[in-house]
């Protein structure tokens, strides 16, 4: 069985049904993202078995290096990271980093982010590989589509982590913005 849908059409339906098709979609258990055709996403439905990988939520630092903004907030507990800019122009970033495992991405289909936030928020989240090149799982886009659409990782099927992680932030319109992550994790579909 397979889902099509374009989040900008169905996201009054789906609010309607109490967001049964974002929950459908945001849990890899469920529902597997295969491709994206412009707006549209096509899924593969499950149920799969998984394994995740986590990544942590705490030991994370600010990099003064892309951060431009002058008033922000930032917090990492373990379970969660919260990160806000208090914008006075719609390019004022916030940028967090973190030291991960140097995964060799052979061993897993994609990676999910569980994000909520402003409407207004915008993200880019870049890893780095041991070949010196990079990608960026998010770019400039909203929580919301951060968390229902997983990064597929199929080609980087050859490649390993360096083991380094960018999360930065900016608003869209010049006001304040915040997001909070309560998941990040690379998952493997067994089954």
């Amino acid at each position: 069985h397979y889902l099509l849908i374009n989040p900008s059409i169905t996201g009054e339906f789906d609010a309607s049904i109490n967001f049964t098709l974002s929950s459908i979609t945001q849990n890899p258990e469920y529902a597997l993202f295969l491709q994206n055709f412009g707006a549209w996403q096509f899924y593969s439905l499950g149920p799969f078995n998984i394994s995740k990988t986590y990544i942590a939520l705490s030991n994370w630092s600010v990099d003064s290096q892309y951060t431009n903004a002058t008033t922000y907030s930032f917090s990492d507990d373990g379970s969660s990271i919260h990160l806000a800019v208090n914008a006075t122009s719609s390019d004022n970033r916030v940028t967090i980093f973190s030291n991960i495992p140097n995964l060799n991405l052979s061993d897993y289909n994609t990676i999910y982010f569980a994000v909520n936030g402003t409407a207004n928020s915008r993200i880019l989240v870049s890893f780095f590989l041991t070949n010196e090149t990079g990608f960026d799982a998010a770019y400039w886009i909203t929580p919301i589509n951060l968390s229902t659409t997983p990064f597929d990782l199929s080609s980087f099927s050859t490649a390993t982590l360096r083991g380094d992680v960018y999360i930065s932030l900016i608003n869209s319109n010049a006001s304040s913005a915040s997001i909070d992550i309560s998941e990040i994790c690379f998952i493997k579909v067994i089954s």
